[in-house]
């Protein structure tokens, strides 16, 4: 992404840059808008999205709103029911092992174009 923003990273701490996932999301949704991507697995499961960093931001905001119903629920009173919470919460972790993977995938392919 250093190629397509001056201004990339936003702090550095320890001698450590440091960028907040929201902003790297928007930054790489602004130079790669509608960007599909997709991986077969060997099992058969196919892993795809149409719009890579408009899904990735969907699901932080999803994936942010199940840790904070969490950290905001009293012990004995949850904001939800548990059986909500606990399907939400592993549906919402499965779909950020598949977004995870397609961003891997992503970026090995950026390497690969910025390497030629």
């Amino acid at each position: 992404m250093n190629f397509k923003e001056k201004e990339f990273i936003s702090s550095h701490e320890n001698n450590i840059q440091k960028i907040r996932t929201n902003t790297l999301v928007e930054r790489c949704q602004k130079h790669f808008k509608g960007h599909s991507i997709a991986i077969n697995k060997k099992s058969g499961v196919t892993f795809q999205t149409t719009d890579l960093f408009a899904d990735v931001k969907s699901w932080l905001q999803k994936r942010n709103s199940i840790l904070h119903s969490f950290a905001k629920s009293r012990p004995g009173t949850p904001t939800i029911s548990f059986e909500n919470y606990t399907a939400d919460a592993v549906e919402t972790a499965e779909k950020g092992f598949v977004y995870a993977s397609l961003v891997m995938k992503w970026h090995k392919i950026e390497l690969e174009k910025s390497t030629e």
